[in-house]
C-alpha cells in the first residue's frame, strides 16, 4: 500500500482502515475510471470522511498506485502457481496464459 509517508503528529494510520479505502477506490476505478473517481466518492462508498483519505494517501495518484498494486497482488499468487510442473517453457507458457486471461477479463477493462 502507498501510504503517507509524510511524519505526521497525532495516531497512527489504522492499516484495516487503508484497505477498506483502496478496496472502494479500487471498486469505483473500475466502474468510473480514473477521471471520474473522486476521493469525495472513494470517501462516500468506504463510509468515511475525506480526511481519513488523505491520513493514509498523498493524492488521487497514490491511491489509484496502492490499488492496482492490491489488484495485482491478488492475481499474481494465482497466475504463478498454475503450470508448476513442466519444463521451464511450460511454466512461464502456464504464467504468460494466465496473465493474457486476466488482461481480458471484464474486471480489467
Amino acid at each position: 500500500m502507498t501510504e503517507n509517508s509524510q511524519g505526521r503528529r497525532g495516531r497512527p494510520a489504522n492499516e484495516a482502515l487503508g484497505q477498506t479505502i483502496v478496496d472502494a477506490a479500487g471498486e469505483l476505478f473500475v466502474e468510473l475510471g480514473f477521471q471520474a473517481t473522486t476521493l469525495d466518492k472513494v470517501a462516500q462508498r468506504a463510509k468515511i470522511s475525506k480526511l481519513s483519505i488523505y491520513r493514509h494517501f498523498e493524492n488521487k495518484e497514490a491511491l489509484f498506485s496502492a490499488a492496482i498494486a492490491a489488484h495485482c497482488h491478488q492475481l499474481a499468487p494465482a497466475a504463478l502457481s498454475e503450470g508448476v510442473d513442466g519444463s521451464a517453457e511450460d511454466q512461464l507458457m502456464a504464467v504468460g496464459s494466465s496473465l493474457l486471461r486476466t488482461l481480458l477479463s471484464a474486471d480489467v477493462r
